[in-house]
């Protein structure tokens, strides 16, 4: 009976990828093409690879802290792939790698709410976010870079979809999302399948 599971499960989680990948390219078709913008959340900077390819941005900001955080076992950078911090080391320094000749691309060692603080007001056309998934991680990169936004420009992100482990089945990106535009005035939802935008109009 596993094994039946086991198999069922593989077309399935295929299934959902392919979902996942064409709504991100949905919305990257909607960001401005040689705009300012960044990444929240990096990784193995793989999506930051397909932004430069698909916007040819005149800046492209890559922010991830690139810590091994034990108490997230079940994240990537937790437990899940990084096991210790020396593999998170290894993966920021073949992102620097990867986009040493890249003189539009400015990598940021840093916290999302470290790095917020370096840049203006309204200075990014669109900014992306795929860093800590929980509830509170989500506001505080929603609040802390909206201001940075210029007016018209994005907001936006990834897995609204996502379920929190060992919380009853909860989507911390999705709640979090829906709150941060209720309260904000002039902030605009639109919803492209797993993904998210919030267009700033004021």
């Amino acid at each position: 009976m596993l094994k039946l599971k086991q198999l069922l499960l593989v077309p399935l989680n295929r299934f959902a990828h392919w979902r996942w990948a064409r709504d991100r390219r949905a919305l990257v078709a909607r960001l401005s093409k040689r705009s300012v913008g960044a990444e929240v959340g990096v990784w193995k900077g793989a999506f930051s690879g397909q932004l430069l390819e698909a916007l040819q941005p005149k800046e492209l900001h890559l922010i991830d802290p690139w810590r091994f955080f034990p108490n997230k076992k079940d994240c990537w950078y937790g437990g899940a792939v990084a096991k210790q911090q020396r593999d998170m080391d290894v993966i920021h320094d073949a992102v620097v790698n990867t986009f040493k000749e890249r003189r539009e691309v400015f990598i940021h060692r840093s916290t999302s709410a470290e790095a917020a603080a370096t840049f203006k007001d309204a200075f990014f056309d669109w900014v992306y976010i795929d860093g800590d998934h929980y509830y509170d991680g989500v506001m505080s990169d929603l609040v802390n870079y909206y201001p940075k936004i210029k007016k018209g420009g994005t907001l936006c992100g990834d897995d609204l979809n996502w379920t929190a482990p060992g919380l009853g089945g909860e989507r911390p990106v999705d709640r979090a999302v829906r709150d941060f535009v209720q309260r904000m005035p002039g902030a605009e939802l639109r919803v492209i399948g797993t993904q998210f935008m919030v267009i700033r109009t004021q």
